[in-house]
């Protein structure tokens, strides 16, 4: 089975490297597909010598670039991943060998040490318990391994896209995965908390009403 792993970036030149060499051990015959958002540093070039295919989308939203990334993507598999090492490969490995059968294999952090990723998360995951009859999980989680042809699937094309695979996958599971603090760079989505808890919200909207 082959798969594409997509990395969306932004100004990540002291991380995709490093990421980038870490999927390509763990899934050597995998293509690499980074699609940048209009880094001002070296980030595209370092993709590019560490041999990734790296396409240009502009934008600052990590989720049209996943769906971007997931549109020219040539595998039977598709693995969506920060490109910060938050998310190692080794654990993208142990999902990917449950996705088949799968839509959809969710990384559930064990070791979230973040209070407001969890309390966000479990408010965000009783609201769809109750809505939808669809178990709780760690829906924010993005480590993510699903089959290409969901991935390319139409999702909401902001943060609301996380809680909108949830909700629209027939077939899923979820795997415990260990979860590392960035250690170098800026996150994109610090200070932004809020903003992206109501756009999960709307994803819950759209399902419930528009779909």
């Amino acid at each position: 089975m082959k798969c594409s792993i997509v990395i969306p970036t932004l100004n990540e030149e002291e991380n995709i490297g490093e990421t980038i060499k870490d999927y390509k051990k763990h899934f050597p015959q995998s293509e690499i597909i980074v699609v940048d958002g209009g880094s001002i540093d070296q980030t595209i070039s370092i993709a590019k010598k560490a041999g990734a295919d790296v396409y240009w989308f502009k934008t600052k939203n990590a989720a049209q670039a996943l769906l971007f990334g997931f549109g020219v993507a040539k595998g039977d598999f598709v693995i969506m991943t920060d490109a910060d090492g938050t998310y190692g490969a080794y654990w993208a490995r142990k999902m990917f060998e449950k996705v088949e059968g799968q839509d959809l294999v969710i990384g559930e952090r064990m070791n979230n040490r973040f209070l407001s990723h969890r309390l966000a998360t479990w408010i965000i995951g009783l609201f769809v318990k109750a809505l939808f009859g669809i178990r709780e999980t760690d829906i924010a989680s993005g480590l993510r391994v699903m089959s290409r042809e969901f991935a390319q699937s139409s999702f909401q094309p902001d943060e609301g896209m996380w809680v909108d695979m949830v909700i629209k996958a027939k077939r899923w599971t979820d795997y415990p995965i260990l979860y590392w603090p960035r250690e170098r760079g800026v996150s994109k989505i610090k200070g932004k908390g809020h903003k992206v808890f109501w756009r999960y919200l709307k994803a819950i909207t759209r399902n419930l009403f528009y779909e």
